[in-house]
């Protein structure tokens, strides 16, 4: 790939931290691709000690094809991610260490909202319902409230969100015609805290993870220094794709390992 002045610049600079902005589809992902080949090539990092971090499976793919057309040998093991990906490895891999299951099950949106029909019964409308159990998990981990206080956990969280910003728990009790619903409002706030538990616990029986667990429980492991400290040390670069989507439940996991690498 031929770059010009100012990709180069960031192709070759490896001594500090890059922001690279530009409109889609002017060549950002190829010059990260050539980026992590000057990496290799100049010995500042093995293929392995270099994480590249996306949010989609489309857009992790795209790099993927990308990184290895650029890199003299297209096996070598740089780490390519979407962050829910990186999660699952961390999960994985920190499982033993940490007396959790490893043999657990990923449900997609739709096994989610199945499972929350069950338990919650047909007042609630699963969609709303999944995004507002979705919604409460990422503000228990921001307030570092951990999974296992089961509803006095959540309900801590729900109040305090309801206290911060209650909008943003408004903007999802909704019905199927996206119109704020007042009773639905009423019935997260009474309940809602129990309903996540008791779908937490159902997950749990089943040795399942939502998409946020992956995020939520990878920030549990990665809140220990020693866990950290391990992962901190595994990569010397770390690349994130549109890192300004990133949540700041996802930031601050990525802080959490981000050490002396260069990001």
């Amino acid at each position: 790939m031929k770059l010009n002045t100012e990709q180069r610049r960031a192709a070759e600079t490896f001594d500090r931290h890059i922001l690279l902005l530009a409109p889609a589809g002017t060549g950002k992902t190829g010059t990260l691709a050539v980026r992590i080949a000057n990496l290799i090539a100049a010995k500042r990092a093995m293929p392995e000690e270099i994480l590249c971090l996306t949010f989609t499976n489309k857009a992790c793919r795209e790099m993927q094809v990308r990184i290895a057309e650029t890199l003299d040998d297209p096996n070598e093991p740089v780490v390519i991610r979407t962050f829910h990906g990186f999660c699952y490895d961390v999960i994985r891999q920190e499982a033993k260490r940490h007396d959790i299951f490893a043999d657990f099950t990923i449900f997609d949106e739709t096994d989610c909202r199945a499972l929350l029909r069950e338990i919650a019964g047909p007042e609630w409308l699963p969609s709303s319902l999944f995004l507002l159990v979705t919604q409460l998990k990422e503000t228990a981990a921001r307030y570092d409230i951990p999974s296992t206080e089961g509803a006095a956990g959540y309900q801590k969280a729900l109040s305090r969100l309801l206290e911060e910003n209650e909008e943003r728990v408004r903007a999802l009790a909704i019905d199927d015609k996206y119109r704020f619903d007042s009773q639905f409002f009423a019935m997260w706030c009474g309940r809602g805290a129990a309903l996540t538990a008791e779908y937490d616990a159902r997950l749990h029986e089943m040795h399942a993870l939502d998409f946020t667990d992956l995020i939520v429980r990878a920030d549990e492991l990665l809140r220990h220094e020693e866990t950290a400290v391990r992962w901190r040390r595994r990569f010397s670069y770390i690349h994130i794709d549109e890192v300004q989507d990133t949540s700041g439940l996802e930031y601050r996991l990525i802080h959490r390992i981000f050490g002396s690498g260069q990001l």
